[in-house]
């Protein structure tokens, strides 16, 4: 099956975008017809989602920072397409530097928004006679690579070398947001200089947003410091507990002082001991992500629920 969401316009596929909203919205939830076509339809961006060239998702973008239409045909629900049709919308206020996104959430999917960083900003309201929220988002991620760069990154077996830089945290958010399966990270006290930054959380977060499936384990010595201070990825596991998990190496690997991070099996940046500065990075190196994958799962398998790390009761 070929999935595809695409940016278009209401003239070049209007009669695509208007029968599934039709079937969504004025068919299934009872929105009178009148008030489901608009002006900005005609000036918006438009994003459609089709499976094997058959339309069956849409979203909107105005200039003015709203997100909205947000529809998919109820056979291909629960499949992460909105969450696809959602980030393209968010990707397209990026470029355009639209920072500061709202939508108007039916009360169901809040919960879904919330999943991309949308907080309520309002009471309820009703919009056809449908209880609603106001939902924000203060939308702080640029993307900098562009797509070209990370198709050369994806494709090399080069090793390169690097120190804790500006560059090596820009070399782990675009390693991480190119996966879409699994993210190993082993790191003793998750180095804050390093991985607390927002770079970090957004390329994690993303990755999590782009497949329901998706799930990333974190190995730590030591979870004093980052329940004491915090840490965005400490956060981002607490709101997603079940793609996110971190955890404490047992005593019995607590020799271990390398630094892992593989994506799909495919990539991976390594530093074998606290001691050593540089950090080898491939995003081409399956049988170096075997071996290391195995040791990951082994100590994994080994490892300690700490419940400091869970989600605080409130």
């Amino acid at each position: 099956m070929n999935l595809k969401v695409i940016q278009t316009t209401w003239q070049a596929h209007g009669e695509a975008l208007k029968a599934i909203r039709t079937e969504v919205f004025v068919k299934e939830q009872k929105v009178p017809e009148e008030m489901e076509w608009e002006e900005e339809d005609n000036h918006a961006q438009h994003f459609l989602a089709t499976l094997d060239q058959q339309p069956i998702g849409t979203a909107r973008l105005l200039s003015s920072g709203q997100i909205g239409r947000m529809a998919v045909l109820k056979a291909h629900r629960q499949k992460g397409i909105g969450g696809q049709l959602l980030q393209a919308c968010l990707d397209a206020a990026a470029h355009q530097k639209l920072n500061s996104l709202f939508l108007h959430a039916q009360n169901d999917a809040i919960p879904f928004y919330e999943k991309f960083g949308f907080v309520i900003a309002g009471s309820e309201f009703y919009e056809a006679g449908i209880a609603h929220h106001k939902m924000t988002l203060e939308q702080v991620n640029v993307p900098s690579e562009s797509s070209h760069t990370q198709q050369k990154l994806a494709v090399s077996d080069q090793v390169h070398r690097h120190k804790v830089s500006d560059e090596l945290i820009s070399l782990i958010a675009s390693m991480v947001k190119q996966g879409s399966r699994s993210v190993y990270l082993l790191c003793s006290d998750l180095n804050p200089e390093l991985l607390d930054n927002e770079k970090i959380r957004e390329s994690f977060s993303y990755f999590l947003r782009k497949n329901p499936n998706s799930n990333a384990k974190i190995l730590i010595q030591d979870s004093a410091k980052i329940t004491r201070y915090g840490h965005r990825l400490l956060a981002l596991s607490r709101r997603l507990p079940s793609h996110i998990e971190i955890r404490k190496i047992s005593r019995d690997f607590s020799e271990i002082e390398e630094f892992i991070l593989t994506v799909d099996g495919t990539g991976s940046i390594l530093k074998t001991n606290l001691e050593q500065l540089e950090f080898t990075t491939q995003f081409n190196s399956k049988a170096k992500c075997l071996e290391k994958n195995n040791l990951f799962d082994n100590i994994w398998r080994h490892s300690e629920l700490d419940p400091n790390l869970r989600a605080l009761s409130l």
